[in-house]
């Protein structure tokens, strides 16, 4: 539980790296936002929210940050 307490927010989560990332940081405990611009919803083990999330749309960074501070 290196993570305990901590939040991530994971880019490029639906698949891959970014989604073993995702998996992993759960695993150490963090709260982990996942996110995806192709599958937002995803499926993902628990303690991992699935967000949509394009890096290059300023408006999409704007609400995870948001949706990470609740």
């Amino acid at each position: 539980m290196r993570l305990k307490g901590r939040v991530a927010l994971v880019t490029g989560a639906s698949r891959g790296i970014g989604f073993a990332v995702a998996e992993l940081f759960a695993r150490e405990g963090a709260i982990v936002y996942a996110g995806s611009s192709s599958n937002p919803s995803g499926i993902f083990a628990g303690g991992v929210t699935g967000v949509e999330l394009d890096v290059s749309k300023e408006e999409h960074w704007k609400r995870v940050v948001a949706a990470s501070r609740t």
